[in-house]
């Protein structure tokens, strides 16, 4: 699925979950910038993100952190 600016994702970070929000998103809608409110842990342990992060989608179409290269679910926010 290809993100554009203005859409609202559910990031998956090892057992934590959170909406966000598409801020910025490359033409391609493979290189993203999110904005969320509160902090995210990183899937390494190695610390904290807070209230935006980088993602980029791999050719295997996996989407990585891309300061630590650490993986992130990114789906589509489900409408309730």
């Amino acid at each position: 699925m290809t993100y554009h600016r203005g859409d609202y994702v559910q990031l998956t970070i090892g057992p934590w979950s959170m909406e966000a929000f598409v801020a910025l998103a490359s033409e391609n809608g493979r290189s993203l910038f999110v904005m969320f409110d509160g902090a995210a842990p990183l899937a390494d342990g190695s610390g904290l993100v807070i209230g935006m992060m980088p993602l980029f989608q791999e050719h295997d179409g996996t989407w990585i952190e891309i300061l630590r290269r650490t993986p992130v679910g990114v789906e589509p926010r489900k409408v309730h």
